[in-house]
């Protein structure tokens, strides 16, 4: 078992919280548009929406990295360079650079960062859109 490895899926699987709170965020800028028509209002719901499809994505590619740290880490995943191989068989990836575990978990936390910040600027958004 690779410690490092589940530590990492725990952490990535853990964000379904920042799920929910994006979820009511975007139903929150649709009904702000819809209540508050202003060219302003919608204009910063317009652009809370986009932050929050921004943060699915990221959500996304949280849950993916959560599903592959523990498939490696139970070894259900022989190892990075069989995975990075499939990646370019199926045409996900060009070339690949050789990464350690370490760096694939950095580069995790790092989009987990950018997901919290995602979700600051939409929850941010939905309330001067709301006037407040």
């Amino acid at each position: 078992m690779n410690t490092e490895s589940l530590l990492a899926s725990r952490l990535l699987a853990a964000t379904s919280p920042l799920d929910i709170a994006g979820a009511a965020l975007l139903l929150g800028a649709c009904l702000a548009a819809i209540a508050l028509p202003e060219p302003k209002c919608v204009l910063l719901s317009g652009a809370s929406l986009g932050a929050g499809l921004y943060g699915s994505y990221l959500s996304f590619r949280l849950r993916l990295d959560a599903a592959l740290f523990l498939d490696f880490s139970d070894g259900r995943l022989a190892s990075w360079d069989h995975f990075d191989l499939a990646r370019q068989a199926i045409g996900l990836a060009d070339t690949i650079e050789p990464r350690t575990t370490t760096e694939r978990a950095e580069g995790a936390v790092k989009l987990l960062k950018i997901r919290i910040i995602a979700l600051a600027a939409q929850a941010a958004l939905v309330l001067a859109a709301c006037g407040l």
